[in-house]
């Protein structure tokens, strides 16, 4: 490693590190306006070093974000990893005046502006504009800052490689607490502050990503990654995996956008079928047959392996799930074209656990159609046919990831937690490899002075 790079990641290590054990000790106040001007200064400094290196540290503590201290500017709560995402787009946006990037900008990013200023408008006519602007704040803009920041760094093969491996680092340190704590307690647990369903993303996330290298080394990590995963008892996520090899087929023969408007389409029609017939009285018979049946101590470990074959449990989630839609559902019928604002919702949670109700009743059909058609366009239309980069394997992967991601999205919302995190981040990298596989096949032919067939190119650049 660099000497530089080494005194980066200890720069990094010894402020973040300090900074916890201090706030641990009760001797600093997460609020300490100090304390952020200090950590964005040095940050900030760090980042016009080697900007890259800072993407993939603020991504490695991604997964640890919820158990490390929360800073608090007015209404608005940033943690470590906000802070870092916010202070990198800054950079990156100066350096690229400097040293454009080498990827190309396209329709996904025109729709993704469109929908970002849409509900940036739009969240104006919520009753509650605290609340709308709060959401909007977690739920859109973040995860397009660090869209937009994927897309201005993440601009050569290498520097991918090198967010891959700072990942799969971070997740796997993720994944041995998870289990240690599985281990301890038999149940589906929490570990770092951070609950299972979001750690289900990271280790999916991780496992893809550490399978596509195709390296027999790599085995007990592999393992690693998937036995943290299944401990999270995430219902949705592993059905997705089940399906996997079947979205895997998919996207390497060239369908994936048609496959992902049919379970659009699919997924919307049984959402509103669901909504549209939900009542409180079938959720509540739900409910008393589960507390008729079982005792008390039996309820308690529902929360473990027992909500994978328990079936008056699936009942009971379903049920529920159903008339919480319901309820947003009916107010979405209300303003159905530009919907009610952005986190404006009944729910406590501030979720109604479906990616659909969300966006009709958050953003209405106008904002449905733009995220919809964002989504769509940044699936590559086309057959993996030569891939001597790898580059092609890898993009096969992360459209597997993001699929997983949405079809999550069905049964536990999307602009919530950390799915639209992982979700943005993905895409922002799909993205890019289209361009740098265009790129680097381009760059090969001209050396090599031979001409060059579209045929034997693996992906358009278009």
């Amino acid at each position: 490693m660099k000497f530089g790079k080494l005194v980066l990641y200890a720069a990094l290590l010894f402020m973040f590190g300090s900074e916890f054990l201090l706030f641990k000790l009760a001797l600093l106040e997460p609020s300490n306006s100090l304390v952020i001007i200090i950590n964005m200064i040095v940050y900030l400094a760090l980042a016009l070093y080697d900007t890259p290196l800072c993407l993939n540290l603020v991504l490695f503590i991604m997964p640890f974000k919820s158990a490390l201290p929360v800073y608090k500017i007015g209404l608005i709560t940033f943690d470590l990893y906000m802070l870092g995402v916010t202070g990198l787009v800054l950079i990156a946006i100066i350096k690229s005046f400097i040293n454009p990037p080498r990827v190309s900008w396209g329709k996904p990013d025109f729709i993704l502006m469109l929908f970002l200023v849409f509900g940036l408008s739009f969240f104006l006519i919520s009753p509650n504009i605290m609340k709308s602007g709060y959401a909007y704040f977690h739920s859109i803009f973040i995860p397009f800052l660090i869209y937009l920041l994927i897309r201005l760094v993440i601009d050569e093969p290498n520097k991918f490689e090198q967010l891959k491996v700072h990942i799969l680092v971070s997740v796997a340190m993720l994944a041995i607490g998870f289990i240690f704590q599985y281990v301890l307690s038999h149940a589906r647990i929490y570990a770092f502050n951070i609950d299972p369903l979001k750690a289900s993303i990271f280790f999916i996330m991780a496992f893809f990503l550490s399978i596509s290298y195709k390296k027999t080394s790599l085995l007990p990590v592999n393992i690693l990654y998937l036995t943290a995963f299944i401990v999270c008892f995430s219902r949705n996520f592993l059905l997705g995996l089940l399906l996997s090899p079947f979205y895997y087929l998919i996207v390497r023969t060239g369908f994936s956008r048609a496959f992902f408007v049919t379970i659009t389409a699919i997924t919307l029609a049984l959402t509103i079928s669901l909504a549209g017939s939900a009542s409180l009285q079938d959720y509540s018979r739900a409910e008393s047959r589960l507390e008729l049946h079982y005792t008390s101590a039996q309820l308690q470990h529902f929360e473990s392996y027992q909500r994978l074959i328990n079936v008056d449990h699936w009942r009971s989630s379903l049920y529920g799930l159903a008339y919480m839609w319901h309820a947003e559902y009916d107010r979405f019928l209300d303003n159905p074209i530009i919907g009610v604002g952005i986190g404006n919702t009944h729910m406590e949670a501030a979720s109604c656990h479906n990616v659909h109700i969300q966006l009709l009743t958050y953003t209405g059909l106008v904002g449905y159609a733009l995220f919809m058609s964002f989504f769509f366009t940044v699936f590559p239309q086309t057959r993996f046919n030569i891939t001597p980069t790898g580059l092609g394997r890898d993009i096969s992967f992360l459209m597997v990831i993001a699929l997983m991601i949405y079809m999550n999205g069905i049964t536990n919302g999307l602009f919530h937690g950390d799915f639209n995190y992982s979700l943005f981040m993905v895409l922002a990298l799909i993205q890019n490899l289209k361009h740098l596989i265009g790129r680097k096949e381009l760059s090969v032919a001209y050396e090599e002075k031979e001409p060059l067939d579209n045929h034997l190119l693996p992906i358009s650049v278009y």
